[in-house]
């Protein structure tokens, strides 16, 4: 909280040249704490708040060029827990559990490093030297561009979930990441199941920290 303070008054002193009352900067003041969460520096986010040069900035307003490389999308809601940040728990004051609010806001970086180190972190230990990430990566690239077409799915977030499946499964057989494909037609029906009821009910929505 003191990092997303100091980077707010340095953006009133350095971009704006004044310090406008609270309650028109809380929006900035979330979103510098969610750029925070996805581990940008301060003068990246100065930088991206200098672009804007208002008083209030909130997450939809952030450029594009903060999502380049990245295989999730600006403002997509994404089920993995991964492309996930989450409200921290509550805080016990006096006895008493104090929340600040439940939020759901998604990552804004996640590449194909990224998903072959989820990868390979979840796969037996001894199979581990016998990987090669050039190879895995042509398998992210095939993967994605072969689920691109199908309705009701998040490409991104479909491969991370016959990579749960597959892992879970216990059946890794030393042929990469492109093995975890047998689990598509395991995963696919019950993805699609709980997105079409998530689009349905309302419950594939982001919820900003500033908002809750």
């Amino acid at each position: 909280m003191e990092k997303e303070y100091e980077i707010l008054l340095r953006y009133f002193e350095e971009v704006l040249g004044y310090c406008p009352d609270e309650k028109y900067w809380l929006p900035t003041r979330a979103t510098i704490g969610y750029l925070l969460d996805n581990n940008f520096s301060a003068g990246t986010i100065l930088s991206e708040l200098a672009k804007h040069k208002t008083i209030s900035i909130h997450p939809n307003d952030l450029s594009e060029e903060l999502w380049k490389g990245s295989l999730l999308k600006k403002n997509h809601f994404y089920f993995h827990k991964e492309f996930q940040i989450t409200s921290p728990p509550p805080i016990l004051i006096n006895g008493k559990e104090i929340y600040n609010g439940t939020y759901l806001e998604m990552k804004i970086r996640y590449d194909n490093n990224d998903v072959l180190t989820y990868f390979y972190n979840r796969i037996p230990k001894q199979e581990r030297y016998l990987c090669e990430p050039k190879t895995d990566t042509k398998a992210i690239a095939y993967i994605l561009n072969r689920l691109e077409p199908i309705e009701d799915i998040e490409p991104i977030d479909v491969l991370m979930c016959i990579i749960d499946d597959y892992i879970k499964k216990d059946e890794y057989t030393g042929n990469g990441l492109i093995s975890v494909l047998n689990s598509l037609k395991d995963v696919l029906p019950v993805y699609q199941y709980d997105y079409r009821n998530a689009k349905a009910s309302g419950h594939n929505i982001i919820r900003w920290r500033y908002e809750v």
